[in-house]
């Protein structure tokens, strides 16, 4: 009895242990996908609108091992970006713009926070049959 207890208790171990590695890991991706929302957002305030030297390419796409449905080709994320992209940051100074400004509260918003929850719900149905 005390040997089956054990084992039941290593079985349970094993998978609250594998559950939770599994739970952050996806919670890693989720990050990945929020900072490339940022980006994007950043990459498309600046579009048309300011003339740099030095253009900054900064993606996780590299990185992300989700889905790239979830940012590429996405209606809903392109949409997400460019309605928060629509919000009119203006400077006290005309000659200063407020893009990472603009871009620092979009990473912050409930706006992505509940794309992000969706994304979640929809990795955590493929993690759980």
């Amino acid at each position: 009895m005390k040997t089956l207890f054990i084992f039941c208790f290593t079985v349970l171990f094993c998978f609250v242990s594998y559950s939770q590695d599994q739970n952050r890991a996806l919670e890693n991706e989720l990050v990945k996908v929020k900072n490339q929302a940022f980006c994007d957002c950043y990459s498309k305030a600046l579009s048309g609108k300011e003339t740099i030297r030095y253009k900054d390419g900064s993606s996780y796409v590299q990185t992300i091992n989700l889905k790239g449905e979830y940012i590429f080709r996405n209606k809903k994320y392109e949409e997400m970006i460019e309605n928060w992209d629509k919000n009119e940051y203006k400077s006290y100074d005309p000659n200063q713009n407020l893009y990472l400004m603009k871009c620092l509260d979009f990473y912050n918003s409930t706006v992505l926070k509940q794309f992000i929850d969706c994304v979640r719900q929809e990795e955590i149905k493929k993690i759980k049959p």
